[in-house]
């Protein structure tokens, strides 16, 4: 139902919502807010019979679009007609109305109590594997439709690699646990990230760099806001962590990956809290903030929060002590 709720959200009640039979009792579950036009017929020879594949049309979604489904398009359209407004309609997908807030508010409650309930098993001889495969159940039952990707869970210095694939690897006493999960409820994404120690000999490392990541999460709260840069909040984070030294090279050698994005119907939405990306934050946006900082053969830290930008504020959407 991910694309059903997805364009639903946009279009609202302008939208003439397309599906096939499969999909004729799972309509039915749809907000009244988002009732619509629903034809469950042959959807190709509706959308000709409604002009929908006519020369007039203005553009499609090309990444919302296989191969195939491009080629079919084009060969009814024409090529000078397959226009492309990806760029317009990302944007759209990180815009949060009052409902879908109301579904971030359930779904972020359920991230918590996973989460919770996960760091109590990561005790010394449980796997990643093991843990991995306890987030995805307990977040079926406690009401999410699933993960919304393949829990990274990482132990010791597996945690060095920020996408780390679960293993077979046990947990030992003194060794860092890294753990992003994030579920799909109604459709919207959540993404959160914890990092902890298990054990009672925590390097001075581990602290120094945690209390890195703290100071990084804090001054970067303090300016985010409605119109910010959000390759500005990039270079702002690494600027705090160049302040610090590790064997010769500033902390911000080992931040190899972007500060965050957006989240709403797309896990990874528009916009990128990226170096790449000079785009500007807007009212209604959801974005990731997640410093990390990885250090081959020893452990990674990252530390990622949801938030909610307001016009003017910010609030942050996630409430879980891990």
């Amino acid at each position: 139902m991910l694309l059903l709720h997805r364009y639903l959200f946009i279009a609202k009640k302008h939208a003439v919502l397309l599906a096939d039979s499969r999909f004729t009792y799972d309509l039915k579950s749809i907000p009244e807010i988002y009732k619509t036009d629903i034809y469950t017929g042959d959807i190709w020879k509706f959308m000709q019979k409604m002009g929908f594949l006519a020369k007039k049309i203005s553009g499609f979604e090309y990444n919302a679009l296989n191969a195939e489904q491009y080629l079919q398009i084009q060969a009814v359209v024409g090529s000078n007609n397959m226009r492309n407004i990806s760029t317009a309609i990302r944007p759209l997908l990180n815009l949060h109305d009052e409902l879908s807030l109301q579904y971030y508010k359930s779904a972020l409650k359920i991230n918590k109590t996973v989460l919770e309930s996960v760091k109590e098993k990561c005790v010394p001889g449980v796997s990643e594997l093991e843990i991995a495969a306890e987030i995805s159940y307990l977040f079926n039952i406690n009401g999410a439709q699933g993960n919304a990707f393949p829990p990274i869970v990482a132990f010791g210095k597996h945690s060095a690699s920020p996408h780390a694939i679960p293993t077979k690897v046990k947990l030992h006493q003194n060794e860092v646990v890294l753990i992003d999960c994030g579920c799909i409820y109604n459709g919207i994404n959540t993404d959160v990230t914890r990092t902890f120690f298990v054990g009672d000999k925590k390097p001075a490392l581990f602290q120094q760099v945690y209390e890195i990541m703290e100071e990084v999460i804090e001054k970067v709260k303090r300016v985010l806001s409605n119109g910010m840069s959000t390759k500005g909040l990039d270079l702002f984070a690494r600027d705090i962590m160049r302040k610090y030294t590790y064997k010769g090279k500033t902390m911000d050698n080992f931040f190899i990956h972007s500060l965050g994005h957006g989240v709403g119907y797309e896990l990874h939405a528009y916009p990128y809290l990226s170096r790449q990306m000079d785009a500007r934050l807007l009212t209604g946006n959801i974005v990731t903030i997640e410093p990390g900082l990885y250090f081959e053969s020893k452990f990674g830290i990252r530390i990622e929060d949801m938030y909610l930008i307001q016009e003017n504020s910010v609030k942050k959407l996630t409430d879980i002590h891990v």
